[in-house]
């Protein structure tokens, strides 16, 4: 993968996940899209590479 690809997809993915993020009402719900975003971000770092 094209590493300036990689970075527009890293950051509007955090940027969609942050929206997602403050549209959410509950600790526990946030908490969980918080835990999912961070695998995304980890598999995206991977492809990176």
């Amino acid at each position: 993968m094209h590493p300036e690809l990689v970075k527009k997809a890293f950051a509007v993915g955090l940027t969609e996940a942050l929206k997602l993020f403050a549209a959410i009402p509950t600790k526990e719900l946030a908490s969980a899209v918080a835990k999912s975003a961070l695998t995304v971000i980890k598999k995206l770092k991977t492809v990176a590479k």
